[in-house]
């Protein structure tokens, strides 16, 4: 698994090197309300980019990675609100051959924006192929950052964009649901001396 916090600028140039060595899609995760989920067959169409679209931590703006044309597991779940109806999403846990990305970014928190971190992983008991299809993310797309540990001790990658806005103080959050309280800004992405 790679954590990082990265903006669109970071991250667009090294998915892009990727995807001319490898013919792959980016396939949402999200929950969808029509059977035809949404695919990307680059990373310039994907929206939102650098634009978090939720608070949760690796979470925000999810995508199956995976080669052009493969085949995917599909759960479709009811949804019973005022009126009944179907979502379709995908479960990365019955789609093992796969990686999953998520991009974080910007995410407007009361009167000021934080900066949610991104990450791509296969999960535990993925096969082969995963391993495979995330090799060249572990080797590429992050060579150029910087590494800074969290206070857990957990490594992120931090791309040269993201690393100007630490710089100039905006919050980047390692956690969940600890936006307001005050004891955990030490939470917080800390900025070490040597990158001041």
């Amino acid at each position: 698994m790679t954590i990082m916090f990265v903006t669109r600028n970071d991250i667009i140039p090294s998915l892009l090197r990727i995807e001319k060595m490898h013919d792959i899609q980016y396939v949402s995760e999200s929950y969808h309300t029509e059977e035809q989920i949404p695919t990307y067959y680059s990373a310039l169409d994907i929206p939102n980019i650098g634009i978090a679209t939720s608070e949760s931590l690796l979470m925000s703006n999810s995508y199956i990675i995976m080669p052009k044309n493969s085949l995917y597991h599909t759960d479709i779940s009811h949804r019973y609100t005022p009126h009944a109806f179907l979502e379709y999403h995908i479960n990365i846990s019955k789609n093992l051959d796969f990686v999953s990305i998520s991009f974080g970014g910007l995410y407007p928190h009361k009167n000021d924006n934080v900066f949610i971190g991104s990450g791509i992983v296969y999960f535990r008991g993925a096969t082969e192929k995963a391993k495979e299809l995330y090799r060249p993310y572990g080797k590429y797309l992050t060579r150029s950052f910087v590494t800074i540990k969290d206070w857990r001790n957990r490594p992120w990658k931090v791309g040269p964009e993201a690393l100007e806005l630490l710089r100039n103080g905006m919050r980047f959050i390692t956690d969940n649901d600890i936006y307001d309280h005050p004891d955990y800004r030490h939470h917080d992405l800390q900025l070490p001396e040597k990158y001041k």
